[in-house]
């Protein structure tokens, strides 16, 4: 939440997950899979670092 620039963002979420692997490896025992689709319809949704989606800027092209 501290920065909205993408490369800024991946380097936070890196150094978080490398923190955690040497504090708690047992943490990434269970994942989850998540399926998304795209079309050149479709712009402005994406997938977050996290696995949630962002749908803020989402627009439909007919």
């Amino acid at each position: 939440m501290r920065t909205t620039d993408r490369g800024e963002k991946a380097k936070l979420y890196k150094d978080a997950q490398e923190r955690i692997w040497k504090d708690a490896p047992w943490a990434f025992l269970v994942t989850e899979k998540v399926l998304f689709a795209r079309s050149k319809r479709l712009t402005g949704a994406y997938v977050m670092p996290d696995g949630s989606f962002n749908f803020d800027d989402i627009d439909i092209k007919q």
